[in-house]
């Protein structure tokens, strides 16, 4: 996988301007595709069942 041109310009200026420093392009990749693989784990969708649990415990503390 490999980000499009545009995307990895973007990463690039985002991470000089947080970090400090310019990443080549061959580093920029990788990192982003680092990146985008951790985001990825944190962000997993939330089953259906579980969803549903939240929501009900949810609205009892809304009650109370």
């Amino acid at each position: 996988m490999q980000l499009s041109y545009k995307a990895l310009s973007s990463f690039q200026k985002l991470y000089q301007e947080k970090c400090g420093v310019w990443l080549d392009e061959k580093d920029a990749q990788i990192k982003a595709l680092e990146e985008l693989r951790r985001f990825a784990l944190i962000y997993q969708p939330i089953p259906i069942t579980d969803l549903d649990v939240f929501n009900k415990l949810n609205n009892k503390n809304n009650k109370n």
